[in-house]
């Protein structure tokens, strides 16, 4: 059922994703977005990370679905601005289930789509998205990550960040 449920709004996400990204009904579909993924079956989880991959995606500036002509079509302002409301309210829970599962519970089928959604995360939230990971870190159990370990991946992050703010601020001043 938990599938379903998410290839359906999958599914609303292609055809009508300008009204319903922007209703009050989205915040309640993320909220079961993010319970679902306490699950353990992979077909659950897969429908799941599909749907937050392809909404993440609403965010940025090209839109994921195409037309008939070559030209990509652009999201819409008042869209991308309500993915990104969407993902402040949702995404410091959203970064706990994604992390803890592809650590523990996820079926080694999802870990792919799961970091593609936190990777898609970074893409629109870069210095959030972080935070929230280190918060995240930091609420892991003593032993299941050592100190280096931590400090390492918070480095590697931030290292990541500024070289995309970096190239995001050339490829601003270049168009």
């Amino acid at each position: 059922m938990i599938e379903d449920f998410f290839r359906l709004a999958l599914d609303a996400l292609v055809f009508h994703a300008y009204r319903v990204i922007p209703s009050p009904l989205m915040s309640h579909v993320l909220a079961a977005a993010c319970a679902s993924l306490n699950m353990l079956k992979v077909e659950p989880l897969t429908a799941t990370l599909h749907f937050l991959r392809d909404f993440l995606a609403y965010g940025l500036e090209d839109s994921p679905t195409s037309g008939f002509d070559a030209t990509p079509k652009k999201n819409p302002p008042e869209v991308r601005h309500a993915v990104i409301e969407l993902l402040n309210g949702n995404g410091e829970q959203l970064t706990q289930r994604l992390l803890t599962g592809m650590m523990f519970t996820f079926p080694r089928d999802c870990i792919p789509d799961a970091s593609g959604v936190l990777l898609d995360m970074f893409r629109l939230m870069p210095e959030v998205t972080t935070k929230w990971v280190q918060e995240t870190v930091a609420l892991l159990p003593s032993g299941s990550i050592s100190r280096e370990e931590q400090e390492r991946l918070v480095r590697n992050i931030n290292q990541c960040v500024e070289t995309a703010n970096r190239l995001h601020c050339i490829d601003r001043t270049d168009s």
